[in-house]
């Protein structure tokens, strides 16, 4: 997936790629989520992946639509391979900034929000055993996943070491 900050304020979406690339204009399926979400003010966390026919991520469809940068690509695009914003994390709501909140605590915040739309959901978190997690993981064909502390602050720009990544073998 390519991970993106999303801003919603006013109906409106501003979308950040992590190295702080304004990429709001290659995925306009992001202002149907910002239109649902209306006048509520966030900051989300997630990843944005294409589906393919299968319901397996593709991510040559994807690296096609993170590299069309004009509008006409775009929109012939988002037809044939439209993109999916799976969010993770909620940093910002309504005039509190999450950061320093714990992450349990901001997941039960974005959950209440109840997110979901044809081109975007909260993506599913699990505590617990991570082995379970992995097989099915491994089942859907997804590259690896994210294990992180649930009493974690979010780190914006860094590598915190409160969470891994783990590769998943196919």
């Amino acid at each position: 997936g390519l991970r993106l900050v999303v801003s919603v304020d006013g109906g409106r979406p501003q979308a950040a790629d992590a190295h702080g690339a304004d990429v709001t204009s290659s995925y306009p399926e992001l202002r149907e989520m910002a239109a649902a979400i209306g006048s509520q003010r966030l900051i989300l966390d997630g990843e944005l992946v294409v589906v393919d026919a299968a319901g397996k991520s593709d991510p040559e469809a994807l690296r096609a639509r993170a590299e069309a940068t004009d509008r006409t690509t775009v929109q012939r695009l988002l037809k044939r391979t439209p993109v999916t914003y799976l969010i993770s994390d909620l940093l910002y709501l309504d005039g509190t900034l999450l950061l320093d909140t714990p992450l349990h605590a901001r997941r039960r915040k974005l959950e209440k929000l109840k997110l979901a739309g044809p081109c975007w959901y909260t993506a599913p978190w699990f505590t617990g055993s991570g082995t379970a997690v992995r097989d099915t993981a491994k089942k859907q064909g997804l590259a690896g996943i994210v294990m992180k502390r649930l009493d974690s602050p979010y780190s914006p720009g860094t590598t915190s070491k409160d969470w891994r990544q783990l590769g998943v073998k196919a």
